[in-house]
């Protein structure tokens, strides 16, 4: 859906840059991990106020030697989000799976 004034949705590019810890809490193969950082707005969307947003992502995850799996939320705090009923607020997140297997070289 697009934003009041506009006839169409537009696509919002990111270029995220974080850092953050990751600690083994359990067994050692569960493990809570914590990112922050800025997410830098790279397209022009008439309606995004800001170009540079916080970025917060919190995760869980099951890890062994040659698996990762993890669920994790990121949250943008600056970027515009058009609810249901039309009316406009600030801040979106997405949900995330990670699959990772590793291998030796």
């Amino acid at each position: 859906d697009g934003f009041p004034g506009q006839t169409e949705g537009k696509d919002l590019g990111i270029i995220p840059a974080k850092a953050g810890f990751k600690a083994f809490v359990w067994n050692d193969q569960f493990y809570v991990m914590g990112e922050a950082g800025a997410a830098f707005a790279t397209s022009n969307v008439e309606n995004t106020r800001d170009k540079t947003s916080l970025l917060l992502s919190p995760s869980i995850g099951y890890a062994t030697k040659y698996i990762d799996i993890s669920l994790n939320y990121t949250h943008y705090n600056h970027f515009d989000r058009l609810n249901n009923n039309g009316s406009l607020n600030r801040g979106v997140g997405q949900v995330g799976v990670r699959l990772a297997y590793g291998f030796e070289l």
